[in-house]
């Protein structure tokens, strides 16, 4: 094919965020089953196994999260938040509240 011969396209659209603007997000399924996403112009095409795999949830088992151990790390951070550290140290907490929760995270089937 020349760069004078277009194409023909064979995905068909099943969703586009705003109808009738070609640069919105949509989803379309190609002609060998897969499912493609275009956000701002980047594709990703991908078997729908893979697209499950991908957004299979995690689930926090909130029985297990440690909750005296948020408290704690919320009362040493919290007096330190003021400035320039300040900011550094909520990173910090965050951060740690973060790996504490998702320490206890699991993968629903």
């Amino acid at each position: 094919m020349n760069s004078e011969q277009a194409g023909k396209n064979t995905d068909k659209e099943i969703w586009r965020k705003v109808e009738g603007d070609y640069y919105s997000p949509s989803i379309f399924v190609t002609e060998s089953g897969g499912i493609g996403i275009n956000v701002g112009g980047s594709v990703v095409i991908k078997p729908i196994e893979d697209w499950h795999e991908l957004a299979k949830d995690k689930v926090i088992a909130i029985e297990e999260i440690d909750w005296a151990e948020i408290k704690r790390l919320i009362t040493n951070y919290y007096p330190a938040f003021e400035g320039e550290v300040g900011q550094k140290n909520k990173r910090q907490l965050l951060e740690s509240i973060r790996a504490l929760i998702e320490s206890k995270a699991e993968v629903r089937e």
